[in-house]
């Protein structure tokens, strides 16, 4: 196989790609995560309606911002923003591989695809798939000669998710061991670019620091449990499933293997050690941290890790690379066949780490129930001038600017007066965990007699519509 990455071209790589990732988005009819997933798609649907949404540290600025052309054109456009971008993804793990492991093809990014929850995040409104791309796009950039634009981008990150604040540190390290200071200064460029644009623009905002002060993982509001330290190592199985989790364990070993034989790597700093380990590692590890002792609002989510696993395809492909030093090129070829054929069968092979068919394409049971109550409300045809809802998946069934004045979350139900003319949608889940609103709260303030209509999913979501009509109140 060797020199097979001369016959790689990007038009043609490209069209398979597109072919993959847009067959998925037009199959799938699942938003992957009923919760954040909608959110972030109603802030950067009606941030153009509503230009203080593209500051919103929750929704991220930079997210925001590259996504709302698309998602003006409903769901499906969001649905294309995240494909677009994991196609993105996958081709420039294509371009790392012809530049730093030639001797194999670089269509081993297709794996990619290959992770079943990798695909289906394509097609949510999950940040994500995007923080995914910044992470890849910075080693392209770094392999590629151009480490400006690899800080550049990388600066930006924090306003995608978070965690980005980590893995500036992690570039930081690189560019120091480098000696390369403008690149070290450049990572600031995002955050100062994006404070001061958000001191500038935003109305009453009278705080330079706004950025860091509206952090909202440092908010006590709401308050996860915690876990164990092995939740995320388990989880990585889950994400990614059996034969990719196999190949990433057996690209470790042979990855540590080799360079204890070296020596130590920390003399000459390299891009597979520090930009694609070392991030891998920090980040990692920093969400087992905070899920074990509950810090910054985790939620011990699995999805996080979908934010690096791109990166781990890397290590993989250079594993795969290293066996043909030790076998013939028949059988290295033969062993290629094999690989391909696992990764690509294993998503359909009803393993629990796999698609779970025919759930994972279809739409999730909790909307197809917020969809039933959007259309008995419809056809009640109530006059309100207030709704209290706290699920997003009722505003993405109802379609409607949940940032207008008529729509409330529901932690601000207590502190009303006067719930007249109001329309409040209780669910069991988020009106309880994420907004510390229960049923009896509602029932205190206006009544058993103001419940209008009840539904359940076959997944054990309850929702209880309650109206109370022009001055009738308990």
């Amino acid at each position: 196989m060797k020199g097979i990455s001369t016959r790689f071209t990007n038009t043609w790589f490209l069209l398979v790609a597109v072919a993959v990732g847009l067959g998925y988005m037009f199959v799938i009819d699942n938003t992957y995560d009923t919760g954040d997933s909608l959110e972030h798609y109603e802030i950067s649907r009606y941030s153009w309606k509503h230009s203080y949404l593209f500051f919103d540290n929750w929704g991220k600025p930079v997210f925001t911002f590259l996504s709302s052309p698309f998602t003006q054109f409903g769901w499906i456009g969001m649905k294309l923003f995240n494909t677009l971008t994991g196609i993105m993804t996958c081709f420039a793990l294509a371009k790392i591989i012809q530049k730093l492991i030639p001797s194999v093809s670089p269509y081993w990014a297709l794996m990619l695809f290959c992770v079943p929850n990798w695909v289906l995040s394509l097609n949510s409104g999950l940040t994500e798939p995007l923080f995914a791309c910044f992470l890849v796009s910075a080693v392209y950039f770094i392999v590629t000669d151009k480490p400006y634009l690899s800080a550049l981008l990388i600066s930006f990150l924090p306003m995608v998710r978070n965690e980005g604040y980590i893995i500036m540190f992690v570039y930081a390290c690189y560019f120091a061991l480098k000696t390369d200071w403008k690149s070290i200064a450049l990572l600031s460029a995002g955050t100062l670019i994006i404070s001061v644009s958000g001191y500038m623009l935003l109305e009453n905002n009278n705080d330079p620091l706004w950025i860091f002060h509206t952090t909202p993982y440092l908010s006590q509001f709401v308050k996860y449990s915690h876990g164990g330290w092995e939740h995320y190592f388990i989880a990585y199985y889950y994400m990614t499933g059996i034969p990719v989790t196999i190949l990433t364990i057996l690209s470790v070993v042979y990855f540590l293997y080799k360079k204890m034989r070296l020596g130590s790597v920390f003399k000459h700093p390299d891009v597979m050690l520090w930009l694609v380990f070392g991030v891998f590692i920090v980040y990692f590890t920093a969400h087992v941290v905070f899920w074990k002792f509950g810090l910054f609002n985790s939620f011990g989510m699995n999805r996080v890790l979908l934010s690096v696993i791109p990166l781990m395809i890397l290590p993989i492909v250079l594993f795969i690379a290293q066996i043909q030093v030790y076998v013939s090129a028949k059988i290295h070829t033969i062993i290629s066949v094999v690989l391909i054929g696992i990764l690509v069968m294993f998503p359909y092979s009803g393993n629990k780490s796999g698609f779970i068919l025919p759930q994972d394409f279809k739409q999730q049971a909790d909307l197809q129930l917020f969809q039933r109550v959007v259309q008995e409300l419809k056809q009640r045809d109530l006059k309100y001038d207030r709704l209290y809802v706290s699920a997003p998946g009722f505003i993405w069934s109802l379609g409607a600017d949940q940032f207008s004045p008529v729509f409330k979350k529901m932690y601000a139900f207590e502190n009303e007066s006067d719930y007249s003319n109001s329309v409040i949608v209780y669910d069991n889940w988020y009106s309880n965990f994420e907004h510390n609103v229960s049923e009896n709260t509602i029932v205190e303030k206006i009544g058993k007699d103001k419940l209008l209509y009840t539904d359940q999913s076959e997944k054990g979501t309850i929702v209880k519509v309650y109206y109370v009509p022009a001055y009738q109140i308990k």
